[in-house]
């Protein structure tokens, strides 16, 4: 594995969250209760879920608004919430969303602050690195709370995206669990072999996550965000062992949904909260009209 840990200071975008990380099923739960706005959960206590909403928000799921209760869901969060929706339909199978969850949270921190995980992947997983070492070493700048927190959540992402494995006992490369690398090792990361399918397939796929849309699988809303719709795609594809990498598929659904007559529009905002959604030539789809008819 190629190390990026050379003794140097990392700089890193993240920032404002807490050590307690994420939990990816209760972060769906949270975000379907936001969606409702019911706001909370009974069951949780109330400062993890003012801790989660912090760390949702710092990692694209959430947006800030001006009302009383702060955030409501991005469309990388309606990426996250459309997995269990897809179950509940019998769309696709729990174990495949549970996967692809992981993928998408993985795809989170590729967008938001790659450089920075991926050092730390390294100082902890390869080089074994103590807590201490990492802090004096890669992050001297942060006192000893803000840097306790970084790791708390650095290493939630490792550990419920299972990356922390696939890079310590797998022996993957960086660009191996990228997940907008080419060389992204999907069928390690899945857990199942997986292979390209052919494009009537993905076609087929694209349709039946339309129709979804169209029946208000999030809402009645026209417009809708494409990266919620390409996970969509994604999910029916990998329940039948199929994938492709990001870009390769944003181009092949842009290129299905122009034939289509579909709209499509790039969005001035951030990534961050966007994500990539339909991507090609350094032009980010991340709008999609919901058709009247199919």
């Amino acid at each position: 594995m190629n190390s990026v840990v050379s003794g140097r200071m990392v700089r890193c975008q993240l920032s404002d969250y807490y050590r307690s990380g994420i939990d990816v099923p209760l972060a769906q739960r949270f975000l379907d209760a936001l969606d409702r706005e019911e706001h909370t959960l009974p069951d949780v206590k109330s400062w993890r879920q003012f801790e989660l909403r912090k760390n949702l928000w710092a990692l694209g799921f959430l947006e800030s608004r001006d009302e009383p209760r702060g955030f409501n869901l991005s469309s990388r969060g309606y990426s996250l919430l459309v997995l269990p929706k897809l179950v509940k339909r019998r769309v696709s199978r729990l174990k495949v969303c549970k996967v692809l969850a992981r993928y998408v949270v993985l795809k989170a921190m590729a967008d938001v602050d790659w450089d920075c995980f991926a050092n730390f992947l390294v100082a902890l997983c390869q080089k074994k690195m103590r807590k201490t070492e990492i802090h004096d070493r890669l992050f001297p700048e942060d006192s000893r709370n803000n840097f306790s927190h970084r790791f708390g959540l650095h290493e939630s992402v490792a550990l419920q995206t299972q990356v922390n494995r696939l890079v310590q006992a797998d022996k993957l490369s960086l660009a191996g669990i990228d997940p907008y690398s080419e060389r992204f090792r999907a069928s390690a990361f899945f857990g199942s072999t997986v292979s390209a399918p052919p494009k009537s397939f993905v076609k087929n796929a694209l349709q039946k996550s339309l129709t979804q849309f169209k029946s208000g699988i999030l809402g009645t809303s026209p417009l809708l965000p494409t990266e919620a719709l390409k996970t969509a795609v994604q999910a029916i594809l990998l329940s039948n062992n199929y994938f492709f990498p990001e870009s390769t598929l944003s181009s092949m659904l842009l290129e299905l949904l122009i034939q289509q007559g579909v709209s499509i529009y790039q969005n001035p905002g951030y990534i961050k909260q966007e994500g990539r959604g339909l991507f090609h030539n350094d032009k980010f789809y991340t709008i999609f009209s919901v058709p009247k008819e199919l």
